[in-house]
């Protein structure tokens, strides 16, 4: 995930290509946004290991300098994740 590269630079200090990490996950973070536009979760009508899967990598966007502000339905998404049943969160989210 090139979110998580870009987060590997900012929090691990790794040597990495961070700014086309960076690029590459807005672009991501805007499909998902224009997705999440018309529904509430990623696949489905309900959630599913996608949304799972992909939570850590979005939430965590912010370690790797990539602002998640300008993407409201995806901010919107990541708040459902939170208020599922048994949620568990972890450091940085």
């Amino acid at each position: 995930s090139s979110l998580f590269i870009a987060r590997l630079h900012f929090r691990f200090g790794m040597n990495v290509d961070w700014e086309t990490a960076q690029q590459k996950g807005r672009h991501v973070l805007q499909i998902m946004d224009d997705d999440l536009q018309e529904r509430t979760w990623l696949e489905c009508g309900s959630p599913t290991l996608a949304d799972i899967a992909c939570y850590p990598y979005v939430g965590l966007a912010p370690e790797g300098k990539v602002a998640l502000e300008p993407y409201p339905h995806v901010v919107a998404w990541i708040e459902r994740i939170k208020q599922l049943p048994g949620y568990e969160g972890i450091e940085g989210l």
